[in-house]
C-alpha cells in the first residue's frame, strides 16, 4: 500500500516516524512518502521536502512566507497525484495541513489526521472542515474526544493516547552521556529548551540566558537540529558569565541530568514533565502575533501540562511577565514546590494513559484501506 505523510516540525517528524515503523512491521509492501524530517527518513520514508524548509511561526511570520507557503502547496499537490496514495496522513501542522483537506477528498484519498489542530484553544470553526473531509480523526490529549465528539459531532474521532508516554517507556539513559558532553557528575544543571524555531529561539533565549546569569549556576541547552549553532552563538556572547553547553539530540538525557528547567511552551512542556523535571514556562512573541492571538485564543493556559491537568502547576511567564527577575524568582520558588509538582507529574501521567500511540494509529490507518477495499 501507499502512504503519503505530511508533517512540517520537529516534534512532528518524531511521532510520525513512529508511526511509519509500525505501518511498516504490519504491511511487508508499504511505499511511504512524506514532507518530513530525518526521523521520518530514517524511518523507510522518502522525504519530498524537509521540515527545515517549512517551520514558519505567528501570524507576521506567516504572512512574510506567503509567497513560499503557496508555492509549496503547488508543489505538494503535484507529489500527491504523481504518488496516488491510499491514505493521506497529516500530522499536526495544521496552519498548511488544514488547508489540504477539501483538495485531498476531491481527489478521493482517504485521510487520517493524528494529532488534531488545538480547535478547542482557537479556530473551532475547524472542527466543521475535520468533521467534512476527514476519515479519522485520532487525538492525543485525554479531554479532546469528548470535545470533538460531542461538541462538534465528529463520530470518526478516537483517542490513541499521548505518543509521549511511547517515547517515555522506550527511553533508557545514556550511562555515558557526561563523560560524551564533559559534564560533572555532581554539578547541579539547569535545562533551557527554547524552542525547535528559529524565531523562537531568538525571541527566548536572550531573557533565559540573562537570568541564569544572575543565578550563577551552570545550564545546558537544547539545540535544534533545524537551527544554525552560529543562531545561538550570536545570543550567548553577549553573557560571556553564563556556563553553558549546547546539546543536540539528546533532549531526554538532558532533562534527566538536570533539576530544574526553563521551557518554551510547546511540547516540550510536557516531555520536561513526564521525566520529573520541575518547570518555568515561559514565551514571548511579536506585539502582532500576541494581539492577534489575544482575540482568538481562548484556554485558561498556555503549557500543555496546566491544560491537561485544569489546574496552574507550574509557573506561566508570558510577554511582558517574561523578564529576567520574574525567571529568576521562578526558578528559586521551584525549589520550595518542587513535591508539590512532581505529584501533579504523576495525576499527569495517570491522565494521559498507557503507551502505544503509534501502534494505535497505524492500525486505524491499515483498517481505514481494508475497509476502502471491501
Amino acid at each position: 500500500m501507499k502512504y503519503f505523510f505530511v508533517s512540517g516540525e520537529v516534534s512532528g517528524d518524531l511521532h510520525a516516524a513512529k508511526v511509519i515503523k509500525a505501518l511498516k512491521s504490519k504491511d511487508d509492501h508499504a511505499e511511504v512518502q512524506a514532507w518530513g524530517g530525518d526521523q521520518m527518513a530514517l524511518a523507510g520514508a522518502e522525504i519530498k521536502k524537509h521540515i527545515n524548509e517549512l517551520a514558519f511561526m505567528g501570524f507576521a511570520e506567516v504572512v512574510k512566507n506567503l509567497p513560499k507557503i503557496w508555492k509549496n502547496f503547488r508543489l505538494i499537490k503535484a507529489q500527491i497525484k504523481a504518488f496516488s496514495p491510499d491514505v493521506l496522513v497529516l500530522v499536526d501542522y495544521p496552519g498548511f495541513n488544514m488547508r489540504l483537506l477539501k483538495w485531498a477528498k476531491e481527489q478521493r484519498i482517504k485521510i487520517v489526521y493524528y494529532i488534531a489542530p488545538q480547535a478547542w484553544a482557537w479556530k473551532p470553526k475547524r472542527s466543521a472542515l475535520l468533521k467534512k473531509y476527514v476519515d479519522k480523526l485520532c487525538v492525543i490529549l485525554p479531554f479532546e474526544e469528548t470535545y470533538f465528539r460531542d461538541s462538534h459531532g465528529i463520530n470518526q474521532v478516537e483517542y490513541v493516547g499521548h505518543p509521549l508516554m511511547d517515547a517515555l517507556v522506550q527511553f533508557h539513559p545514556n550511562k555515558d552521556f557526561n563523560k560524551q558532553w564533559g559534564l560533572s557528575d555532581s554539578e547541579k544543571y539547569i535545562a533551557v529548551m527554547p524552542g525547535s524555531r528559529e524565531q523562537e529561539v531568538l525571541k527566548n533565549l536572550p531573557p533565559m540566558a540573562a537570568a541564569l546569569t544572575e543565578l550563577n549556576q551552570k545550564v545546558l541547552i537544547a539545540q535544534s537540529p533545524t537551527i544554525p549553532t552560529e543562531t545561538y552563538h550570536k545570543i550567548l556572547d553577549n553573557y560571556p558569565k553564563l556556563e553553558v553547553k549546547l546539546i543536540q539530540g539528546a533532549n531526554y538525557d538532558l532533562l534527566s541530568r538536570t533539576e530544574k528547567a526553563i521551557v518554551t511552551s510547546g511540547t516540550a512542556t510536557l516531555e520536561t514533565a513526564l521525566l520529573g523535571v520541575p518547570q518555568v514556562v515561559c514565551y514571548r512573541a511579536s506585539s502582532i502575533s500576541i494581539a492577534i492571538a489575544k482575540k482568538l485564543i481562548t484556554v485558561k493556559y498556555i503549557s500543555l501540562v496546566n491544560l491537561i491537568l485544569d489546574e496552574p502547576l507550574i509557573q506561566e511567564l508570558i510577554q511582558g511577565q517574561f523578564q529576567t527577575a520574574q525567571i529568576t524568582e521562578a526558578l528559586k520558588k521551584i525549589d520550595a514546590d518542587r513535591s508539590k509538582i512532581i505529584q501533579g507529574y504523576n495525576r499527569l501521567k495517570n491522565k494521559l494513559g498507557s503507551p502505544g500511540a503509534s501502534e494505535r494509529v497505524a492500525e486505524i490507518i491499515t483498517d481505514l484501506i481494508k475497509n476502502k477495499s471491501k
